[in-house]
């Protein structure tokens, strides 16, 4: 399923961007995808909206599955969602599995998931990627471009029958062609930034390290606590996140653990300076990160929220579970879409122009 939402555009702020799965400055547009194969993208370009006045309506779905108030929700009402001046649209991307990652450049995106699921999105289309009739069923977490026809994916692979073990895998998308890079000897793979086309940081699970360097990968064991979220700036420079509120600190290119002022596990970091950036995770925790300390802001929600991304006019973009949607255009962060505990959970955002 491809779910389009529509929401007025916000006041920007005088931050530089990146995405949650890279670092390449993007504007106007926000996309996220779910599971059971469903695609979201929120518009956040000034006058788009459903309203006709551009004003604040309210969606929900009555017990008849009928739309209701001042302005649609989803068309067939499958889920019941209330949202804030928005439109959810749901069309076929070509998949039933579940997508736990999503990149986009300029002049393109992919999305990726279970069974070796690959999407591109181009010229307003998802389409399936063509893979070899024996490759594996790789589990893709993540997905990190440094343009439209170059990136990388990561994930896991189980191996072996009755004592099976599973095991971290690469994906190297090159010119176009997706590529099995690599079936590493470590653990799961959760996310990846990267820094050009053939660097970049990979983690996952154990507080395993990935570094990429000129297009080898390299894996090393960072501790015992598992890492869902990093954002980098460079090689030397960054942030990851994980379980427990686990934060690691990358600077000067040496690794540590940075003090947090959470227990709850975070799935997602964004940076927009080596100092500046957000985090999230579950209970609803959102972490900001300012001068270089984190800190908690509180009271937005309780729902696990799985990623964030900040766009080019500094509009701040986070999705969780059950349709959450969380904007924060520089006067503290609003719901802009909260269903029911029955609607899918999104697991990733990122914005594009």
């Amino acid at each position: 399923m491809v779910c389009v939402f529509m929401f007025v555009a916000c006041g920007p702020e005088s931050q530089t961007p990146t995405n949650g799965s890279g670092n390449t400055p993007v504007p106007k547009d926000t996309n996220s995808k779910s599971d059971a194969g469903a695609t979201y993208r929120a518009v956040a370009d000034a006058g788009t909206t459903i309203l006709p006045d551009g004003g604040i309506g309210v969606c929900a779905c009555n017990i008849n599955s009928q739309c209701t108030q001042a302005c649609a929700c989803d068309p067939d009402c499958r889920y019941a969602v209330n949202c804030a001046a928005q439109q959810i649209d749901l069309t076929d991307a070509g998949t039933t599995e579940a997508l736990n990652g999503l990149a986009f450049s300029a002049n393109g995106g992919w999305a990726v998931g279970e069974q070796n699921t690959l999407l591109r999105y181009q010229n307003g289309v998802w389409a399936n990627a063509e893979l070899s009739a024996d490759a594996p069923g790789h589990q893709l977490n993540d997905i990190a471009l440094s343009d439209a026809n170059n990136g990388w994916a990561v994930g896991s692979l189980v191996r072996g029958g009755l004592s099976s073990v599973v095991v971290g895998t690469v994906m190297q998308l090159k010119n176009n062609e997706w590529i099995f890079h690599q079936d590493s000897p470590g653990w799961e793979l959760r996310a990846i930034d990267l820094v050009d086309a053939n660097n970049g940081w990979a983690v996952g699970t154990l507080g395993q390290l990935a570094q990429i360097s000129d297009g080898k990968v390299n894996v090393s064991i960072g501790g015992l606590t598992s890492l869902y979220g990093i954002d980098v700036v460079d090689m030397k420079t960054g942030w990851a996140v994980g379980n427990n509120g686990r934060i690691r600190k990358l600077a000067e290119g040496n690794w540590s653990t940075e003090e947090s002022p959470t227990e709850d596990s975070l799935r997602d970091v964004v940076l927009t300076s080596a100092t500046e950036g957000w985090a999230v995770g579950e209970n609803g925790t959102i972490l900001r990160l300012s001068a270089g300390k984190w800190t908690s802001i509180t009271g937005v929600t309780n729902r696990t929220l799985h990623s964030i991304a900040v766009a080019s006019n500094g509009t701040i973009w986070v999705v969780g579970d059950h349709l959450t949607v969380l904007r924060c255009g520089g006067s503290g962060f609003e719901q802009c879409c909260y269903g029911a505990y029955t609607s899918p959970n999104l697991y990733s955002v990122a914005t594009f122009g």
